[in-house]
């Protein structure tokens, strides 16, 4: 386990900008360390660091509450300065946050399995994308009771159950319908979420290739870091009207 100067050592190493030597950005960049360190995520920076410099060649945008971080405007992950912009930490992450911090890359959409692509064979066995179980709701679980009691064919959008199944079985439809409510109905992959493990994928995981059987709500109940990996189609049409850098909007 590395000590603390050397995590910060490791994040310092990878700064791209220089930190203003006022009391102002040094106070707030003692504090993001403290955090950092105190909340074990100085790898979770290391690797997002990582995911961009193996992306250089291709645009992307850090949005949602990472703008609040100084430490990752210093680190290039994000261009917005939040000492400049008066912007507070603690959205993005503070000693009593429960939930795990969350940074968003967005890419061109058509760049995004290049992006993906790129971290799987950087990281082979070691990284793959969550799933999202899609789960049951009231119309889906009727729809699945009245098939599994005799309904045939495409059923229509608000079909009622004695239109479709014999009557003697519409309580046993209906008990089966809210014994559904909740439970998976099937599982896709997430938008863009990625997970990487510091050793091989656990084979008991694994659903597919470069796919896990863990959602974003489990993966933060084990603390586990994902990554965003998402389509912006309006950074998309930034780069086809011009390829330039960003900030010079």
């Amino acid at each position: 386990m590395a000590t603390e100067l050397q995590q910060i050592d490791s994040i310092l190493k990878q700064f791209r900008r220089t930190c203003p030597d006022t009391p102002e950005y040094q106070d707030r960049l003692a504090e993001e360390f403290g955090i950092i360190i105190d909340q074990r995520f100085t790898d979770y920076f290391l690797k997002i660091r990582q995911v961009l410099d193996l992306n250089q060649d291709i645009p992307h945008m850090t949005r949602g509450s990472a703008g609040s971080s100084l430490v990752c405007w210093m680190m290039g992950i994000s261009d917005v300065d939040p000492i400049a912009e008066h912007i507070p930490l603690s959205r993005f992450m503070n000693p009593k946050r429960d939930d795990l911090p969350d940074i968003d890359l967005d890419f061109p959409h058509w760049q995004q399995e290049t992006v993906m692509n790129r971290i799987f064979k950087n990281w082979p066995g070691q990284s793959a994308r969550v799933s999202n179980y899609v789960t049951y709701k009231d119309k889906s679980a009727i729809r699945e009771a009245a098939k599994r009691y005799g309904a045939k064919g495409k059923l229509k959008r608000n079909f009622k159950l004695e239109d479709v199944i014999e009557k003697d079985f519409i309580p046993d439809a209906e008990r089966l319908a809210n014994k559904l409510l909740g439970k998976k109905r099937c599982i896709s992959k997430h938008c863009g979420g990625i997970l990487i493990f510091d050793r091989s994928v656990p084979k008991s995981l694994i659903n597919g290739e470069n796919q896990i059987l863990l959602d974003k709500y489990e993966i933060e109940d084990l603390e586990h870091f994902k990554i965003d990996i998402l389509a912006n189609r309006g950074l998309s049409q930034l780069w086809e009207i011009e390829q330039r850098d960003l900030l010079d909007y």
